[in-house]
């Protein structure tokens, strides 16, 4: 398994993996031991953001619908330095899962996205009224809590937090 990246301008590859859902409360992956230490011979040091491709098979690029459309869409995720006993899994919490639309045993091709500007401003809105109740209920929390529960925001994708470990919401 290799990954060849690094922040200083090495390459950087495709690898294909499996999700399996794991029960945290939280919106970090944890990678296969073998890469993570690869990673940090690459000086490639956490956070890291990836990009996965869920449903695409390494070799065969992108898979078609029967109408032409892409069977997959990228998502991001964040790496915040968590390991896992898997060689060939990425874990992700379920309930990012979830919002991401990735499911348990689903193929995906992941890559290292590199040189990532900082976001300045962002404007969320809870998904919906359910989001809305617990956002309100848990507003001052939430202000404090939602940089040390999100790695990643990217255009479109949903952003998932939890409520005080109770409820996660959609933005």
């Amino acid at each position: 398994m290799l990954l060849g990246a690094s922040k200083n301008g090495a390459r950087n590859q495709t690898l294909q993996l499996k999700v399996a859902l794991v029960p945290d409360r939280s919106c970090w992956i944890a990678l296969p031991v073998g890469l993570c230490n690869q990673l940090y011979s690459s000086n490639c040091m956490p956070p890291l953001i990836f990009r996965l491709a869920p449903g695409a098979v390494a070799g065969l690029g992108s898979r078609t619908s029967p109408g032409g459309s892409s069977a997959h869409n990228f998502v991001y995720v964040a790496w915040g330095g968590g390991t896992c006993a898997q060689k060939a899994a990425v874990e992700v919490p379920s309930g990012l899962a979830s919002c991401l639309g990735l499911r348990h045993g689903m193929s995906c091709l992941m890559s290292l996205v590199q040189d990532i500007p900082p976001a300045e401003v962002i404007e969320l809105e809870p998904a919906s009224s359910d989001d809305w109740e617990v956002l309100e209920q848990n507003s001052g929390h939430l202000e404090e809590e939602i940089l040390n529960q999100v790695g990643v925001v990217a255009p479109g994708q949903p952003l998932c937090v939890w409520a005080r470990q109770q409820a996660m919401i959609t933005l």
